[in-house]
C-alpha cells in the first residue's frame, strides 16, 4: 500500500499528501478494513512529516466523518489537485490536520 502522495508544493499550503481511490469491496464493509486502510494512510502521513491529507468522495462520507476529516470547500485545497476533480460527479473535499 503507498501513503499519501504529496501535490505539487503551493505557497500557502502545508505539506499536504492526497488520499486517492479509498475502496474496499462491498461484500467486505463493515468490518473495519476501511477504518485499518484510513489508519495507515495517516501513520504514514505523520511519520514522513505531512501536515495534512486530502481525500475527495462522491459516496458515503461516513469514513472521512469517523476519522476527523472535515468538508472543505475546493478552493481551500492545493488548486492542481483540485482542478483534477469532476464537479460533474458531485465531488466533496475533506481535510485532514495532523
Amino acid at each position: 500500500m503507498r501513503g499519501p502522495a504529496p501535490p505539487p508544493h503551493h505557497p500557502g499550503h502545508p505539506p499536504t499528501g492526497v488520499l486517492h481511490n479509498l475502496c474496499v469491496r462491498a461484500d467486505r464493509q463493515g468490518h473495519g478494513l476501511g477504518s485499518l486502510l484510513i489508519d495507515a494512510v495517516l501513520g504514514h502521513a505523520r511519520r514522513t512529516g505531512l501536515r495534512t491529507v486530502l481525500a475527495a468522495t462522491t459516496g458515503a462520507a461516513t469514513l472521512f466523518d469517523q476519522h476527523a476529516f472535515a468538508r472543505i470547500p475546493p478552493t481551500a485545497a492545493p488548486p492542481a489537485w483540485a482542478a483534477e476533480l469532476d464537479p460533474a460527479r458531485g465531488s466533496r473535499v475533506f481535510r485532514r490536520l495532523l
